[in-house]
């Protein structure tokens, strides 16, 4: 077995690979660049050789079994986009592990950062919006990169498209007791630390790979490239928990406010999705178009190969130079098949589904439950009940941690509730015809709003936390400015109750739903109705905005659930399956099932893409008349006629 790098040259792997030049190292893996001599042009490609610390029978079983558990996803996600590196084979030989990828000739953008000349708020805000859309298609696929640092993303010379390399699936390799021996089960597994140290989120550090993860590495990473300091020469703010790079760099207040959010050193503080920064950039930047990722049929794709490439040439050497082996751009003998272009905004690759199961049963309410939401932080909840009190609850425990009531802080009868998305502030609403809002870390009400003539049905905050949309039996939406206890404007239409309101992701848009049978879309910024959407034959109970703004929801005392495209009002498809009044909905975080409930006491699962009836959930005792996902998985609430709220995973 070779001992060395330079000992690896002339070498033939797999019978087919011979090894021309080594390339970049690690204390994880060794790169090569080599030759394809099963192919008459002996196309170039890159391998990467994995080394087990140790070679006794445990620790390279330990190794096998993660080595073909993670080569297969690597392959399978080069297969589907053009933002990662083609995998074209992988394989062990001599008790090491290897996998081979396509040449991609390229600059890293650590190669573009000049001390002199920094980047603007624009070019940091385009390359956001561009590495994001590639992030959520690949935590789409249940894959984080977790190593994403300047040098691992690499501009492809032939488009200038930013191209993600270096994952760290396979890294585990070399880490001495990698897992425990006790355990078969991969969840329960220790992990390694792998990362680039300065790029990496403390929770990493503790072996905590994460998609929020990914986003803090990509947060400093912009924010080196605003201020051209690398991470290690910021300080943090023990006083403010905050990093100290704004005194380096002239940026927008707003696009500050995203980049700190996404560094936050506190996970839960902290974007937990890729989508949740998109629509606060396209709030910021109305103008960004979307970003699109070729996706590749699995058949044409296997007919992808690569040409020479004279190492050696201005490309090569600055790449090896700058510490990446991607030499930018891909080639190909033969004609290539024609990509599907598709937005993975609106495509991600669908999860596998997992059925919910009774987590817990919080009880403690003397009355309906008729509202619950989660916090930002993805386990405390907040409910509200006809017993005239708002409750906080920690799921983790199963135990409400505050009660705030009618003698202590004025709440009455609650309808509905909403929690602002950076976790400090949420907002609850009822019989009393006023909007209360509320410090969500000490339960102290800040301010009131009124101006409804009838009891509210339903809340939403919008994706800046600035502004609060509701929706009352007066027949009418309004729109408030919360902080300054401003009313922005109403919206007059409906003919009956506006039982339910939504805004979407983007802010722009406003979907209400009534008693008179329709759902209403209003342009929030000038108070215009822009279509009304008919189909149901009984009362709209619910509305909801898909997480990507694409899709609105609705559910109807008809026992039907319809999708509906945003942009066009169409119909998509009608969802039947309950058997009495669907009173409420709810998109989960990735947007790729809905769950309703309604008066037969159940909830219902269901597959937003097919419409096909996944799981249908029982325990409540009475209807079902409210229910939330958490914001950072699948957990879900359901609240209940029965006084209980019940978790779900």
């Amino acid at each position: 077995m070779p001992t060395s790098a330079t000992s690896m040259l002339g070498e033939l792997l797999d019978q087919r690979y011979r090894i021309i030049q080594t390339l970049d190292c690690d204390c994880c893996s060794q790169a090569y660049l080599a030759e394809d001599s099963s192919k008459q042009s002996f196309s170039q490609c890159i391998i990467k050789c994995f080394r087990p610390a140790d070679t006794d029978s445990a620790t390279l079983a330990t190794a096998r079994e993660l080595f073909f558990a993670e080569a297969p996803k690597l392959k399978q996600l080069g297969l589907q986009s053009d933002r990662c590196p083609n995998v074209l084979s992988f394989f062990e030989q001599d008790k090491e592990f290897f996998i081979v990828e396509e040449v991609i000739p390229g600059t890293a953008l650590s190669n573009e950062i000049q001390s002199d000349q920094c980047f603007s708020d624009s070019e940091v805000t385009e390359l956001l919006h561009e590495i994001l859309i590639t992030l959520k298609f690949i935590h789409a696929f249940q894959i984080v990169h977790g190593d994403l640092n300047p040098k691992n993303l690499i501009r492809r010379q032939s488009d200038r498209k930013i191209i993600l390399v270096n994952f760290v699936m396979l890294r585990g390799i070399c880490t001495p007791h990698l897992h425990s021996q006790n355990s078969t089960d991969p969840k329960t597994r220790s992990k390694p630390i792998v990362g680039t140290p300065s790029y990496i989120p403390p929770e990493q550090t503790e072996g905590q790979l994460t998609p929020s993860g990914d986003i803090y590495a990509l947060g400093l990473t912009a924010i080196q490239l605003l201020t051209s300091l690398h991470p290690s020469q910021l300080n943090y703010n023990n006083i403010t928990n905050a990093l100290d790079w704004q005194v380096h760099a002239s940026v927008s207040s707003d696009l500050s406010k995203i980049l700190d959010r996404m560094v936050n050193h506190n996970q839960e503080e902290r974007y937990q999705s890729a989508q949740e920064v998109l629509n606060d950039l396209y709030i910021l930047d109305p103008n960004l178009a979307p970003t699109h990722v070729r996706l590749f049929g699995m058949k044409g794709d296997s007919k992808r190969k690569t040409l020479p490439l004279i190492v050696g040439g201005t490309a090569a050497a600055a790449l090896i130079a700058g510490g990446a082996f991607y030499l930018t751009q891909s080639f190909s003998n033969d004609p290539a098949p024609t990509p599907t272009t598709v937005a993975t905004e609106t495509a991600p690759p669908a999860l596998p589904f997992a059925p919910l199961k009774i987590k817990s049963t919080l009880t403690g309410h003397d009355g309906w439950v008729r509202a619950v939401a989660f916090s930002a932080n993805g386990h405390t909840v907040v409910s509200g009940s006809y017993d005239k009190t708002l409750r906080l609850w920690d799921t983790k425990g199963g135990k409400a941690f505050l009660t705030l009531t009618e003698q202590s802080a004025n709440v009455t009868g609650v309808n509905a509730i909403a929690t602002s998305r950076d976790g400090n502030t949420f907002a609850s609403a009822g019989t009393d015809k006023t909007i209360q809002l509320w410090n969500f870390r000490n339960g102290r009400p800040l301010n009131k709003l009124s101006g409804h003539t009838g009891p509210i049905y339903s809340l939403a905050f919008d994706a800046t936390n600035k502004l609060l949309v509701s929706a009352s039996a007066d027949k009418t939406i309004k729109l408030w400015d919360w902080r300054a206890g401003k009313l922005i404007r109403t919206f007059s239409g409906h003919t009956g109750l506006v039982l339910s309101v939504a805004i979407s992701p983007d802010g722009k848009a406003i979907a209400s739903g009534s008693a008179d049978k329709t759902i209403k879309i209003w342009d929030a910024a000038t108070g215009k109705e822009i279509r009304t959407l008919k189909g149901h034959k009984s009362q709209v109970r619910a509305v909801a905005f898909s997480p990507d703004g694409k899709l609105i929801a609705s559910t109807s005392q008809d026992l039907t659930v319809k999708l509906w495209d945003a942009t066009t009002g169409n119909e998509i498809r009608s969802l039947t399956g309950h058997t009495s009044t669907i009173l409420t909905l709810a998109f989960s975080p990735d947007g790729q099932i809905i769950a309703t409930g309604g008066s037969d006491k159940t909830i219902k699962i269901w597959d937003v893409r097919t419409g096909k009836l996944l799981q249908t959930l029982t325990g409540h005792t009475l209807p079902v008349l409210s229910l939330a996902f958490s914001p950072k998985d699948r957990t879900l609430i359901s609240g209940s006629t029965d006084k209980t709220i019940k978790v779900w995973k």
